[in-house]
């Protein structure tokens, strides 16, 4: 094999450089323009970053970076705040330095020097402890130097004599009141996590604070009262009193409460609940005036999967991860890598672009620097498939090898692939061909899918477990096992509008396809549902594909019981010409009841019944995008969600104009009630057709 590879050195060798440099000129280029048109603070904020940092083609230049970072400040950038107190410095006397007072914040000696930072430090802490590391450093300071300790509580004396100074309560001064509010809020903050009181009562301090905060207008103090209910600080711990306060903080305008609403409501929705999704989207859009990567990230997927009434666009979904790649990003965040291996996924798959390997394999490994494991196997993939030039198997082995012990998802399929390698010789190199070691990787791989399919059956999962059944790879070749898996891998990509998921849903599908027919009949609806299910309504379709996807869907799910039908009736046939149905697998799967044969009809009417519902949600879906697109009214659609559930139609009773969409949702309806219609007689002639079996086999 020669001189062994690292998978580090590996990493190196696809990593490209220039195509990140691409991206912060690209985003450098679009904050200048918005700052020079609108004076936006966050993109004056970006643009100090880079210029901070020099990133891309921008040389460092602290001047640049401290001006714009001084604007973003100014207007309240929670971040800027905490990143000017590395622009804090004590003046030199010996020398006076005209380029000092244009890139610093100069103090004259180390007691104004830590006035200074911990001034700043408060103000961005208590704006929201995930806008910077200003809390976690504060925190540091505050416990291991006496200095900062006398400095945090001399600030917040100050602080106790401004808002007992009567003048300062003075009503009618809206700037008055408003830096009022914000002391208020620092106050509530510095009572809540230093304890300067060292008393129990410094919680309920911290409360009232914070309510009087809000009374005067901070957004902020509803975002910390909502932290307190969350993390039961002071007060009984309860998750919806706690999105009650982030709500509120997201009408004021609370960019990080937007983000923490958005993601609670996207969080636990599955295919069909398009309301939720589109709030969320709602918010999120909201918190992306402050541009941080996790923002950005979020819109990408809602663009990518075409959901929230977004039409599905590749090309604005490569453009948000771009963006995100490359934008400053929430404390404890892992949205820089997450973007950028979404890029990689959209450059190997030709979404959104053309399908370039070697630029997908650059960003997988820039990802992949960040110690991002799934980047790592998908990196590997595309060398042991040979997408790129120049590889050796041994690379793709020290790839997987890296990442085969990081986490169970990543390890999982890390264990996969190296069984697949160990066990077919893709080079007709022999040292490589293992048979011993890929039963080892196998059963490790199935140990790991084992483990993860009980905290989150994701299809691609399953998908892997129903591959290793089918063909006894690390495990007895097991069919009925296999086509379990698989149909469960189909069944949870129809709960979702994930595309990644919906991939190796439609892999399983296909998988099942291709079994033995006879085989496949032989699943219980109880383990794993049939295949006609309604796929899902995309949002990116035309409101007239829509309608005729729904009719297609449920004309689907009525044939399905016609061929139960027919299988009842061969059945019939056999038994009437003597043909021992004992000796062979019942047609409707592994039933061997009347009762269990009544459960199978139920379930498939239950679902029928999921399905229509389904598209009534639809329906309430484009109502919605009104009250969506405008930003407000977005309660109205509790009111227009109970209609859609009794069935009604959106047409106005005496209004004067009816538009095109209601006449084709009064259509569609008419066609949901026929098909209902057409189902039910299938049913009936199913019950006699069933009862006529019951009569001739008690003969």
């Amino acid at each position: 094999m020669g001189n062994t590879i690292t998978a580090n050195q590996v990493i190196e060798k696809y990593s490209l450089s220039d195509i990140m440099d691409r991206l912060y000129d690209k985003t450098f280029k679009y904050h200048q323009l918005q700052a020079n048109t609108t004076d936006d603070p966050n993109s004056h904020f970006q643009i100090g970053h880079i210029y901070h940092h020099g990133l891309g083609s921008v040389h460092p230049d602290l001047q640049k970076a401290f001006y714009h970072y001084q604007i973003a400040a100014h207007f309240n950038h929670p971040t800027a705040q905490y990143v000017l107190a590395e622009f804090c410095k004590m003046r030199d006397p010996e020398f006076d330095n005209e380029d000092d007072e244009k890139s610093s914040v100069l103090a004259d000696d180390n007691i104004e020097l830590i006035r200074l930072k911990s001034s700043m430090y408060i103000k961005s802490a208590a704006r929201g402890e995930l806008y910077s590391n200003a809390a976690r450093e504060l925190w540091q300071l505050y416990n291991n130097s006496t200095v900062w300790y006398n400095m945090v509580n001399e600030i917040r004396d100050a602080y106790m004599d401004i808002i007992c100074d009567s003048t300062y309560h003075v009503k009618g001064d809206e700037i008055q009141q408003r830096s009022l509010a914000e002391i208020y809020n620092q106050l509530g903050y510095l009572a809540a996590h230093f304890k300067i009181d060292r008393i129990q009562e410094d919680y309920q301090h911290a409360l009232q604070y914070y309510k009087t905060a809000a009374r005067l207008g901070c957004s902020s103090s509803y975002y910390n009262i909502g932290c307190m209910y969350h993390d039961g600080h002071g007060v009984v711990a309860n998750k919806n009193t706690a999105l009650h306060y982030y709500k509120k903080a997201s009408k004021k305008g609370h960019a990080l409460s937007q983000f923490i609403v958005a993601e609670l409501l996207l969080s636990n929705i599955e295919a069909g609940q398009e309301m939720e999704s589109a709030r969320a989207c709602y918010y999120y859009l909201q918190s992306s005036r402050y541009s941080f990567a996790s923002t950005l990230l979020n819109l990408g997927y809602i663009f990518l999967h075409g959901i929230a009434g977004m039409k599905q666009s590749y090309t604005v979904a490569l453009q948000y991860f771009e963006e995100a790649a490359v934008a400053v990003d929430f404390c404890n965040r892992k949205s820089n890598h997450w973007s950028l291996h979404e890029i990689a996924y959209m450059h190997e798959h030709g979404l959104g672009t053309e399908v370039n390997y070697r630029i997908a394999a650059g960003y997988y490994a820039e990802a992949a620097k960040y110690k991002y494991h799934e980047s790592i196997n998908k990196l590997a993939k595309l060398i042991e498939k040979k997408k790129l030039p120049n590889v050796t198997l041994e690379m793709a082995i020290q790839l997987y090898q890296a990442t085969s012990a990081e986490g169970e998802h990543a390890a999982a399929y890390a264990h996969y692939r190296l069984g697949k390698v160990y066990m077919r010789n893709l080079l007709n190199d022999s040292s490589i061909k293992n048979r011993a070691l890929a039963n080892k990787c196998f059963t490790a791989a199935i140990h790991y899918y084992n483990d993860v399919i009980i905290k989150a059956p994701l299809p691609g999962h399953l998908y892997h477990l129903a591959i290793m059944y089918e063909n006894g790879l690390g495990v007895k070749r097991d069919l009925q096992i296999a086509i379990r898996y698989y149909n469960r891998a189909v069944d949870e990509s129809i709960k979702t509008f994930n595309i990644f998921d919906k991939h190796y849903g439609h892999k399983a599908e296909m998988k099942l396809q291709g079994l033995d027919q006879s085989t496949v009949d032989q699943r219980h609806p109880r383990i794993g549902a049939l295949n006609t299910q309604l796929p899902i309504v995309s949002p990116s379709k035309d409101d007239g594909d829509r309608f005729d996807n729904a009719e297609q869907s449920l004309s689907s799910a009525a044939r399905s019981i016609e061929t139960q039908y027919d299988m009842i009736k061969h059945r019939k046939k056999k038994e009437q010409s003597g043909y021992d149905s004992e000796s062979d697998e019942d047609i409707l799967g592994d039933a061997d009841s009347d009762n269990e044969l009544k459960d199978i009809l139920e379930t498939e009417e239950s679902k029928l019944e999921k399905r229509l519902t389904l598209i009534r949600k639809t329906f309430q879906l484009m109502k919605f995008k009104d009250f969506y697109q405008n930003g407000d009214n977005l309660d109205e659609s509790t009111a227009l969600n109970e209609k859609m559930a009794e069935g009604e139609t959106s047409t106005n009773a005496g209004s004067d104009e009816i538009s095109y969409k209601d006449i084709q949702i009064h259509h569609a309806v008419k066609k949901i009630k026929q098909l209902e219609s057409r189902l039910d007689k299938l049913t009936e002639q199913f019950n006699t057709l069933q009862d006529q079996s019951r009569s001739n086999s008690s003969f």
